[in-house]
Parts: C-alpha cells; sequence; structure tokens
C-alpha cells in the first residue's frame, strides 16, 4: 500500500515532470536524445553487450547514461579541492586568494567604458568582468565542495564515479551486475575495470559513501518516460 509519504513524493515528481516537460517538450526531447548518443558512444568503446543486459535487467538509458556520466564530471573536478579536504586552513588560504585575484579583474573591468565591445577587444579570451565571475565560481566550489565530499564520506574521488551508476543499477535491479557496471564504468572512464576487481571496491567501500541521489534518477526517469511515451 502507498504511504502518504509516496503519495507526496509521487507529488511533487509529478510537478517537476509537469515543468520540464512542457514547451513542446524540449527538454525531454533533448535528454532522451543525448542518453541515446552516450549510451550508444559507451558500446562503440566495447560496451554494447553488457549495457544491453543491464537495460533488459530493468534499468533505464537515461538514468544510467546520467549516473555514469555525472560520475566521471565529479572525478574531473579539479584535484586542488580533493587535495584540501579536512584541512580548513589551506581551504581558507585558496578562497582569499581566488577572492584578491577575482578584485584584480574588477578593477580591470571599471576602467573598460560600459559602452566598449569588450568580445571584440579580447577575442576568446574572457573579459575582466567574466574572469572575475569564473574565479568568484571556482572560490565558492574551494569553500563548498569538499564540505558535500566529507558529508558524503568520500575519502577517494575515484569512488564517485563507481558509486553512482553502481547503487543506480542496484536500486533499478535489485542485483548488482558487477560485470556489466564495471564495463559500463571502464568504457565510460578510460580506466581498465573488471568483476573482480569492482566487486571487491563495493564490499569495502560501497556501504560506506552516502550519496541519496535517488529521487534524481527518478525524476531523469519519468522525464524520459513521458517522451517515449509521446513518440
Amino acid at each position: 500500500m502507498t504511504t502518504p509519504l509516496e503519495l507526496s513524493f509521487q507529488k511533487d515528481l509529478d510537478a517537476v515532470l509537469a515543468i520540464f516537460t512542457c514547451a513542446g517538450n524540449g527538454f525531454s526531447v533533448g535528454l532522451v536524445t543525448w542518453a541515446d548518443g552516450y549510451l550508444k558512444h559507451l558500446a562503440e568503446l566495447g560496451a554494447e553487450f553488457e549495457m544491453l543486459e543491464l537495460l533488459r535487467a530493468g534499468c533505464k538509458k537515461a538514468p544510467l547514461a546520467a549516473t555514469l556520466k555525472c560520475g566521471v564530471f565529479l572525478a574531473r573536478l579539479p584535484a586542488v579541492y580533493y587535495e584540501f579536504l579536512g584541512d580548513p586552513k589551506r581551504l581558507t588560504q585558496l578562497a582569499a586568494q581566488l577572492e584578491a585575484t577575482a578584485t584584480i579583474f574588477d578593477g580591470f573591468a571599471a576602467k573598460i567604458p560600459s559602452t566598449s565591445p569588450t568580445e571584440l577587444v579580447f577575442g576568446s579570451t574572457p573579459g575582466p568582468r567574466q574572469m572575475a565571475a569564473y574565479l568568484r565560481t571556482y572560490q565558492s566550489f574551494s569553500n563548498f565542495f569538499p564540505m558535500i565530499m566529507e558529508l558524503i564520506n568520500v575519502r577517494n574521488v575515484r569512488d564517485v564515479e563507481r558509486h553512482l551508476p553502481t547503487a543506480y543499477v542496484k536500486r533499478a535491479t535489485g542485483e548488482w551486475h558487477d560485470r556489466e557496471v564495471a564495463a559500463l564504468i571502464s568504457a565510460a572512464t578510460g580506466i581498465g575495470l573488471d568483476e573482480g576487481a569492482h566487486r571487491v571496491w563495493r564490499n569495502r567501500n560501497f556501504s560506506e559513501i552516502s550519496l541519496p541521489l535517488g529521487p534524481l534518477w527518478d525524476i531523469v526517469t519519468m522525464i524520459a518516460d513521458a517522451h517515449n511515451n509521446k513518440t
């Protein structure tokens, strides 16, 4: 029987789905197109059989692709953030250096007349205002990302790119599918990973990591299903 909490959660998902699928269903079309293309790319890298096995077992294309891509993206964030985990003093120094540099670019920007076509002056190089904004974005990451990593109990950033697809596959199918998951992670990251090594990692590390992203994958699935039901 569905509990009141589950009913409330379903209503929230329906609301998000309605937002994303408005305006001609453009977002869901783009999501499905991207997921199809990304999984096709991984299949061409040698993981086609494993991908089809997971889809037959109950995985959906969009969230499967998203878990693989998100894991790789998070693992590729600047290594300097991970080096400072557990070192608040170094983090504070990094944030101060980024802000000081951003202030310098603020000064450059203030000397450029507001009517100047800065995009022509600097060509493909970001203008001073953009540089200041980019630096402050890095500053935000330097302040908050390591704190998030501590909260979810991640000590090695490479664990993220393994954990996300592993968690999704287990949630979607009820099984671990170590061989198939290892093959897809290997294709997505370019780092060799076999079934045995992945199983050892999972047994040692999976339960220690807390990445509560299940609702996100539900939303991705619903958006993709909305598109598929209309085609």
